[in-house]
């Protein structure tokens, strides 16, 4: 995702990159290798009503995993109602479909920048990738999951 916004920003010199996460001795390395004032080190936010301002104030959200559970980060990602970009693996993979989220080739810079270029470049597409994403959010919330599971336990009580 840094390379990619390297290439990005070079384009796009107002573009702004936040990095929501805990502040590491590698994230500390990385601090330091792309030192940019338009890379934001957000660090760990704890306070939900400060990451969910952050997730809708973003105009594209990028999960680049290499490896992941089903992460909560990616539903919150999804029912921000923003494009999101996530990278091919499994765990994704098993939860979207091709038109509720873009998704590049794990650890493929160029193919993340022409993904992330081709949202920045058309605002109908990331808004429609952006309610798409939101939909299927909502399909994995709280009152469906509770539903299902008073379904399942109903037909074998």
């Amino acid at each position: 995702l840094l390379n990619a916004f390297r290439e990005l920003n070079k384009s796009f010199p107002g573009l702004k990159l936040e990095i929501i996460g805990e502040i590491n001795d590698y994230a500390k390395s990385l601090h330091s290798e792309f030192n940019n004032p338009n890379i934001v080190w957000k660090g760990y936010l704890s306070d939900r009503k400060e990451i969910v301002k952050s997730l809708k104030s973003s105009y594209c959200i990028v999960l680049p995993s290499l490896w992941e559970g089903l992460p909560l980060t990616l539903f919150e990602s999804l029912a921000s109602g923003r494009p999101v970009v996530v990278s091919d693996i499994e765990t994704f993979k098993s939860v979207i479909k091709k038109d509720e989220a873009i998704m590049f080739k794990s650890e493929d810079t160029k193919d993340l920048v022409t993904k992330i270029d081709s949202l920045l470049n058309n605002r109908f597409t990331a808004d429609n990738y952006g309610k798409r994403g939101k939909s299927l959010a909502e399909k994995y919330g709280w009152n469906n999951i509770v539903n299902t599971l008073e379904g399942v336990y109903n037909k074998y009580a």
